[in-house]
């Protein structure tokens, strides 16, 4: 099959509203590339990487993108054309440019090209005390304590690299019993239920929009020998989200956490703990109030690079 691949440039702070349109149009499949992602990359695991290959220095991109991959068909041309005119209207919206261009490039490419390209900036990553996020590809030593989750993320979102998931996965470090009930709303990759379920979590439940990341969430459960304690859903949001979970983790992104919000409270158990993350740091506030008009209250957060993960409690 071959891919329309789609290319928005964008800043930092553009992440965000960029692949939060993105998701309302069906797309979590996104690679992104930012050089502040990458610098950090090289400073918290060079000790991995032994000589860091010359030719990858060299391909770091200047400018932050966020590329997204639609199948070129005719399904796939209608969502392309959907895309344009909601980049531009974002792109209205943003007065002080802290978005950037917001401009799109296309090409093409088939589906081996796809997945084989990203591979070249995903490396072992250390997160919090104990997790390390290793490539299914990739092979690496654990150290004395460490929880080695391997990952395969395919199309699907969640590689452990950028900062919404890191302090999602610290969250989790303080959180997971051996009690632990998950619902993963967003699944992605399934890398949070997996990590959960790695931490000794008792069983996890995720749910995505996306069929495709059901699957590949399941898969990265079976890397990790996890997969009789995962179940996977197709569902927007919280939808097809049946009982009460003690821990419920939504990495996704500020206006779709305030839209679950309403849904949150009846799913979470009494004396529960909802983690919201994918918000950065200028909407903080305005998140913050949507949880509490919920029942929902913030009782401890985590920042990295302006972007922001809240861990709430029932009223």
């Amino acid at each position: 099959m071959n891919f329309i691949e789609i290319t928005i440039f964008t800043t930092h702070d553009g992440i965000e509203p960029v692949t939060g349109r993105l998701y309302t149009l069906g797309i979590n499949g996104v690679q992104i590339e930012d050089k502040a992602d990458f610098d950090e990359l090289i400073e918290t695991n060079e000790p991995n990487w032994g000589a860091i290959d010359e030719k990858l220095v060299k391909s770091v991109p200047d400018e932050t993108k966020v590329k997204a991959y639609v199948a070129d068909n005719v399904t796939g041309n209608e969502t392309l054309q959907y895309i344009k005119t909601s980049i531009a209207e974002l792109k209205r919206f943003d007065a002080d440019n802290a978005f950037g261009r917001l401009e799109i490039e296309l090409s093409g490419t088939s589906e081996e090209g796809w997945a084989d390209n990203w591979k070249q900036y995903y490396k072992p990553t250390r997160i919090g005390n104990r997790v390390v996020i290793v490539p299914e590809w990739e092979d690496y030593k654990a150290g004395v304590g460490d929880t080695v989750v391997k990952m395969d993320p395919g199309a699907a979102f969640g590689t452990g690299t950028h900062e919404t998931t890191r302090l999602c996965i610290e969250f989790l470090e303080e959180f997971v019993t051996k009690s632990t009930r998950l619902l993963d709303i967003g699944t992605g990759s399934g890398i949070l239920a997996v990590t959960a379920l790695a931490l000794g979590a008792k069983s996890a439940f995720g749910v995505d929009i996306d069929e495709l990341a059901t699957k590949v969430a399941l898969e990265n459960a079976q890397l990790n020998g996890v997969e009789t304690r995962l179940i996977t859903r197709r569902g927007n949001l919280a939808e097809n989200v049946d009982g009460t979970y003690n821990l419920i983790t939504a990495n996704i992104v500020a206006d779709v956490i305030m839209l679950l919000a309403p849904d949150v409270p009846r799913h979470l158990a009494q004396g529960g703990i909802f983690i919201a993350s994918g918000i950065i740091a200028p909407r903080e506030e305005e998140v913050r109030k949507e949880l509490a008009r919920n029942g929902l209250i913030v009782f401890n957060s985590k920042n990295q690079k302006n972007w922001v993960s809240l861990a709430c409690k029932r009223k």
